[in-house]
């Protein structure tokens, strides 16, 4: 199921070849990097236990959850629409 999931999803990188243009293409496939990126990142800063930014250094023992995390949660979330219309079959 991936591999299929990958070729459509390269299938749109060549559309644009015979047009001369491959920036739709690039650009479909920018949009497949955008939230395993945020995900990974919001996993990162949430795991690390750290203090954070320097602006939410008042917040002291605050939820891992809370700041840049959940920013980062919130931007995966926002750009999952190329996974679900890739494995829902549009």
């Amino acid at each position: 199921m991936l591999r299929r999931a990958a070729v459509t999803a390269m299938r749109g990188v060549h559309a644009g070849a015979g047009s001369g243009s491959i920036a739709p293409g690039i650009a479909r496939l920018l949009g497949f990097a955008a939230m395993p990126v945020f995900t990974l990142m919001a996993l990162w800063t949430g795991s690390s236990g750290e203090a954070g930014d320097i602006l939410c250094m008042s917040m002291q023992g605050s939820s891992p959850l809370d700041g840049m995390a959940m920013m980062y949660g919130l931007m995966a979330l926002f750009h999952a629409a190329p996974w679900l219309r890739l494995f829902g079959g549009r």
